[in-house]
């Protein structure tokens, strides 16, 4: 599949939670793979799941360090007090990086590929992530966190850059160079 970009409807859509079938939520077919694949091919710490095509509210965490995992209807339950501004970039908005304001740890409650329902605590860097992700499934993307001149800006860089790279493969195109 891959991964969409901005403006795709999908990224602004809010994701569907996954309703258990006899207690189990079932995942739609493939999807797990698709994540996995796609987070080592673009070596990614978080992927939405509607960032590759997906409505399903699932969410793959594949921080440093740890074994990926799935997040399955996951939501921020508790939040800190304190934040830090950190910037951020996203596979869907290529060439762009915001500066946002996160908290220093959230509290995320979801359901596990078991189905046990897990209420885990996220800190630094982690909490940040998963944020991000859970934007996502809502159909927030990291420009919705900056005032709105500032986001025509960075759309208005992102469209630039896409005509160059559009010009730049006609180029290659006419010199008959393959890749």
């Amino acid at each position: 599949m891959g991964i969409l970009y901005y403006p795709n409807r999908l990224l602004t859509t809010p994701t569907k939670d996954l309703v258990p079938h006899l207690g189990i939520p079932i995942l739609p077919v493939g999807l797990k793979d698709e994540l996995l694949l796609t987070a080592v091919e673009r070596r990614a710490v978080g992927l939405a799941a509607n960032q590759i095509g997906g409505d399903s509210s699932v969410v793959l965490l594949s921080l440093p360090g740890e074994t990926s995992r799935l997040l399955i209807n996951p939501r921020v339950v508790e939040k800190s007090k304190q934040t830090r501004f950190a910037e951020e970039a996203c596979l869907s908005l290529p060439g762009i990086t915001v500066t946002i304001l996160r908290h220093d740890w959230v509290v995320v409650k979801y359901r596990n590929e078991q189905d046990s329902e897990v209420e885990e605590t996220f800190k630094g860097f982690a909490a940040r992530v998963a944020e991000h992700e859970i934007d996502h499934l809502n159909g927030l993307l990291i420009f919705h966190h900056v005032p709105l001149v500032t986001r025509h800006q960075l759309l208005a860089k992102m469209r630039k850059a896409k005509r160059v790279e559009r010009a730049s493969l006609r180029l290659v195109e006419k010199m008959g160079v393959r890749r």
